[in-house]
């Protein structure tokens, strides 16, 4: 990993009192306070390691993720509309969905 490259965790959450999901990108799995109620410690219940590039001192995510490599994942994207592959796969974004379409369509 080169210089200008930093890992970070993109990490899924679900408040347990309220229901609320989100995702925060943090330097390692770490638990969170859920920002609709205030529950607090809440762990994440998936983690993605991504990579930052840090240009003139300032991070930016890569928004080039997707689930290509995942089989299971890519039978669904074959057959389900978008709104039902998202509905299934809540921890995914809609960018990573958008990502994988490109390069299907690259293809």
């Amino acid at each position: 990993m080169n210089e200008a490259m930093v890992m970070t965790w993109l990490n899924y959450y679900e408040c347990p009192r309220c229901e609320y999901i989100w995702e925060d990108q943090w330097d390692c799995q770490v638990d969170d306070d859920c920002p609709a109620c205030g529950c607090r410690h809440i762990s994440p219940y998936e983690s993605k390691d991504i990579e930052v590039v840090n240009k003139n001192n300032c991070l930016q995510s890569l928004s080039q993720s997707n689930f290509l490599d995942d089989d299971e994942k890519m039978a669904d994207f074959e057959i389900l509309t978008k709104e039902e592959f998202l509905t299934s796969y809540s921890y995914l974004t809609e960018q990573e969905y958008d990502n994988t379409k490109r390069e299907v369509e690259d293809d």
